[in-house]
């Protein structure tokens, strides 16, 4: 799982935003919950130009960890 996060991350920082969902998404399937991979999805989503699901992604963390 560390190993798919920091390629995430990778793709994120080279601006390559589908690779980085692409590498986040089965994670955040195994741990919907986990503040790290949500807070990644958020970024991912913002670099996609998809504001309004990446506010609706952290709003939804404020709800499990108010």
């Amino acid at each position: 799982a560390a190993h798919q996060y920091m390629m995430a991350i990778a793709y994120l920082r080279a601006a390559q935003a589908d690779k980085a969902m692409a590498a986040i998404a089965p994670l955040i399937k195994q741990e919907p919950e986990s503040i790290t991979y949500r807070i990644a999805e958020a970024e991912i989503l913002q670099a996609q130009g998809k504001h309004s699901a990446a506010h609706e992604s952290l709003k939804s963390l404020l709800k499990l960890y108010p």
